[in-house]
């Protein structure tokens, strides 16, 4: 008995309409997945996009911060002091700092790695300069306040030997102090210069422009190339005794 496999018509429409759906299927698939890629993908931006406002969001604080830093504790001492002689002019008492001059740099520590390297080195090295000068300032505060009490104190003593004791450590204060002072007016004009050159790469890289009176520094007769190329007493020189380049070199124009 020889049995003979024909297709009927209605296998052949059960054929094809298997064929239909799983064409069907195939596609639906392929849909899904290009929609699942396509999230994937919109949500990588969407969080890209994000990280980058929340950088450049930081980056503008901090900006305004030591640019704000400049302007209440930087500048006028630089003015005042240009035209004085430390040791013979009146002790000035300037504009007391407080305890917690950069709360932003401060509360952003962890972000501001998210910044490219070479403005990262020049913030660091902006706000260590401006904490050694916190340090100037308020060492110079307590020797001021130390003097001054002194002074008052001298003849209001009750024996010789205690106004000579007086006059004696008043000298050594108003010594101290004027050593300080002139610590500050060396450092001042280089820390500025750094200030300057920080606020004008963190303008580039937030976009903020680098004008007055929007960024008040920006009204300094400076260049930022002369800055590059000059040597710096701040202990940010372009390159230390080991080759290595410093935060001036690392911020410029990046």
């Amino acid at each position: 008995m020889q049995f003979e496999a024909k297709l009927t018509l209605d296998g052949l429409m059960t054929l094809v309409a298997g064929v239909i759906a799983f064409s069907a299927v195939i596609i639906q698939i392929r849909s899904s997945s290009k929609q699942l890629r396509d999230q994937i993908k919109a949500q990588r931006d969407a969080e890209r996009d994000e990280r980058e406002r929340q950088t450049k969001a930081v980056a503008t604080a901090i900006l305004f911060e030591i640019d704000g830093f400049y302007a209440g504790y930087l500048r006028q001492p630089r003015d005042f002091l240009a035209g004085k002689d430390i040791e013979k002019d009146e002790l000035p008492l300037f504009t007391s700092i407080g305890t917690n001059p950069f709360p932003v740099y401060q509360g952003n520590t962890g972000k501001i790695g998210e910044l490219p390297v070479e403005r990262v080195q020049a913030v660091v090295g902006c706000f260590r300069e401006a904490d050694r000068m916190v340090s100037y300032f308020n060492d110079y505060e307590s020797s001021f306040e130390r003097e001054r009490q002194l002074w008052s104190n001298i003849g209001k003593s009750i024996s010789v030997a205690e106004d000579k004791a007086d006059r004696r450590a008043y000298g050594d204060q108003l010594r101290r102090a004027r050593t300080q002072l002139a610590r500050i007016k060396d450092a001042l004009p280089e820390v500025i210069k750094l200030t300057y050159l920080v606020c004008h790469t963190l303008c580039q890289f937030t976009g903020v422009p680098f004008e007055y009176p929007r960024i008040v520094v920006a009204a300094e007769k400076l260049s930022v190339d002369e800055i590059v190329a000059s040597p710096s007493d701040t202990g940010t020189k372009k390159t230390d005794n080991r080759g290595n380049k410093s935060e001036i070199d690392n911020a410029q124009t990046h």
